[in-house]
């Protein structure tokens, strides 16, 4: 942390940099006992300018993003002139169909006695995995809990601003005010 202008300290790590800039010395090093501890620090009411360094409030991750796996089974007949295309219908493992439309059905009534128009080539049951990453979810300062599926930009109900890493953004008012950008009111570039 260096001294900057008029005693306040600029903490030189990212953390700090994009949540608390311009903080007064010593708040740089809660911030990071808190970071240690899965919460984020802000400045009440928004991490921007260091006019009221002493009013804080905690928001904090309390599901972590993670990655979730997916596993579903489906019974395929593919066209004997054209391999690859044709009927797929969605089943368990054993390859019972499940769920499906009254179209779906006489469709799959159709494949399984091969009366449809072209024939069939049964291909049994094929299984599909697939993964997904399910965002992270914060409690806010205000109680409510936020689900970060933005990279960029989560807004609480409050009106509170959070990236997808759970750290506290000013207003979008504030955005930009570097380089001349703006933004509206939920953090959209105005043209």
């Amino acid at each position: 942390m260096s001294l900057g202008a008029q005693g306040r300290g600029e903490c030189q790590c990212k953390t700090c940099w994009i949540t608390l800039a311009r903080t007064t010395l010593g708040i740089c090093e809660e911030a990071h006992r808190a970071r240690a501890q899965g919460r984020f620090l802000r400045r009440a009411p928004y991490s921007i300018g260091g006019h009221n360094t002493q009013e804080f409030s905690m928001s904090h991750i309390v599901q972590h993003s993670r990655r979730t796996e997916s596993i579903s089974y489906d019974l395929a007949f593919d066209y004997a002139d054209e391999p690859g295309s044709g009927f797929i219908f969605p089943c368990n493992a054993q390859g019972q169909v499940m769920d499906l439309t009254p179209e779906g059905r006489a469709n799959y009534e159709r494949c399984i006695a091969n009366t449809h128009a072209r024939p069939l080539i049964a291909q049994g049951v094929r299984k599909s995995t697939g993964s997904f990453r399910e965002p992270a979810i914060l409690k806010c300062d205000c109680g409510a809990k936020l689900t970060l599926s933005d990279p960029m930009t989560n807004r609480c109900t409050c009106g509170a601003f959070y990236n997808g890493s759970g750290q506290s953004l000013c207003h979008p008012s504030l955005w930009g005010e570097e380089t001349g950008e703006r933004f509206d009111d939920s953090g959209h570039p105005v043209l």
